[in-house]
């Protein structure tokens, strides 16, 4: 819905512009992932955290294995 900051968040991390991202709407998920990744937040103002620590959003993120991303 967000073409803009669909467009952003993969610029942020690398990925081809077309590449397949998550959009949410009013609650955002809480994500562990297994693997270190590179994320972006963008779009809509969101409180993010990896661990309980606040990350920013417009930036590329490096979440680390069995850590947790939340967004708001």
């Amino acid at each position: 819905m967000d073409a803009y900051a669909h467009r952003l968040a993969n610029a942020l991390v690398g990925n081809l512009r077309n590449d397949a991202t998550l959009e949410v709407t009013l609650v955002g998920p809480e994500l562990e992932c297994d693997d270190e990744r590179v994320v972006a937040v963008t779009g809509a103002q969101f409180e993010v955290t990896v661990d309980d620590r606040p990350v920013p959003m417009n930036a590329a993120i490096v979440v680390a294995p069995r850590s947790r991303l939340k967004v708001g």
